[in-house]
């Protein structure tokens, strides 16, 4: 898979090593959202996206979502 492929909600959870629940709340969040593309009713993902997306909330320049994982543990996570 190149860089620039887009990934499903499935395999970016997998990636993160969360529930795909958690990626759905994280697009839905009103405060930096999870980046993401709607293509109809599916969402994609480019992965330096998400990864640019996971250092903003690590360094605590993103505001974030209420109950969710804090950045350093998910940053922890994240397969390269």
């Amino acid at each position: 898979m190149t860089a620039d492929a887009f990934l499903t909600v499935q395999e970016v959870a997998e990636r993160l090593k969360v529930p795909a629940s958690w990626i759905y709340d994280q697009v839905r969040c009103q405060f930096d959202p999870l980046p993401h593309y709607k293509m109809g009713k599916y969402l994609r993902f480019l992965w330096p996206e998400v990864k640019a997306w996971i250092e903003r909330r690590r360094r605590g320049t993103g505001e974030g979502c209420p109950d969710t994982l804090g950045a350093p543990a998910l940053a922890s996570r994240v397969k390269q």
